[in-house]
């Protein structure tokens, strides 16, 4: 029996392959290699399932948030929003007698603004002007249309939002009426969004201002300079063969309104300060000749 002396130097004697630690060397750097590789990939899908997820809050967080949903536009702007819808839709259509008629209502949406009292107020006492308008235009149609079956008359009304800004509401009603020559005027109904009030001319200028004086001066600068530069624009200013007729001054309940620029606009019906091929004419008044005098 060989001794433990004996088998140890037969096992120092036992010849190593030359290439055996080669071959050692490369496992391990392979190892290694594979080791780096593996903690990579995990690093990567930790990446990708966080992405993933922001991705699916991104995606979720619209449809389940309210706040971000408003932000986003999903939700209205909170304050009063002024609409307008048809209230009544009167047609004549007769061989001697026709009528468009569509008649506005002003509706309140979204009241929170803690002036909905007095602008419920404002807009029932705009609509209780318009029905009564346009019921009496429709009265003397349907008066007309019965009595004198050999006449023609024609009636149109329609309304046009022409402003709607955070702070102002305006909206025109045109009316026309025709028989044989036709007649076109149009009314104006403003409001103060911040303060629901349905505002006058005289409310936009200080107490004591003498405002018809001043927008009267720029009208009668815009009349002459528009003549001036084309002689198809009349106006009835300085002509002697109108007397009376010419125009001088704005009335106390001149019909405006204010456009989208927060620009003053005088308004005149047809035949008011022009010949009836002028039509309705209407004047943008300069902020230099009115800013003086302006309410704050």
């Amino acid at each position: 029996m060989k001794s433990l002396e004996d088998m140890k130097k037969e096992y120092d004697n036992i010849k190593i392959p030359d290439n055996l630690l080669a071959v050692i060397e490369e496992g391990t750097k392979r190892a290694e290699k594979e080791k780096k590789s593996m903690k990579m990939k995990k690093t990567f899908q930790k990446f990708a399932i966080g992405a993933a997820a922001a991705a699916a809050v991104c995606v979720i967080l619209p449809n389940t948030n309210a706040s971000i949903a408003y932000a986003m536009g999903d939700i209205p702007v909170i304050g009063n929003i002024i609409k307008i819808v048809t209230f009544r839709d009167y047609q004549v259509n007769e061989e001697r007698f026709q009528a468009d008629v569509k008649v506005p209502e002003v509706v309140v949406e979204n009241q929170t603004d803690g002036n909905n009292e007095q602008l419920d107020k404002s807009v029932k006492e705009i609509n209780f002007d318009i029905q009564k308008t346009t019921d009496e235009l429709i009265q003397e149609f349907e008066k007309e249309m019965n009595q004198y079956e050999q006449g023609y008359q024609d009636l149109n009304i329609s309304s046009q939002v022409i402003c709607d800004t955070d702070k102002w509401f305006s909206l025109k009603l045109s009316l026309y009426q025709g028989a044989g020559s036709g007649y076109q005027r149009q009314k104006y109904y403003t409001v103060d969004k911040t303060t629901g009030k349905r505002v006058q001319l005289k409310d936009l200028f200080k107490g004591d201002a003498d405002y018809k004086t001043a927008i009267s001066n720029d009208i009668k600068r815009q009349m002459q300079q528009q003549m001036d530069q084309d002689e198809n624009v009349v106006y009835w200013l300085n002509d002697p063969d109108m007397n009376d007729g010419n125009f001088t001054s704005i009335a106390g309940d001149q019909e405006f309104y204010i456009n989208e620029n927060g620009n003053l606009v005088i308004s005149f019906d047809e035949y008011e300060v022009a010949p009836g091929y002028m039509g309705a004419v209407e004047f943008v008044i300069d902020s230099a000749a009115i800013e003086n005098i302006l309410a704050k």
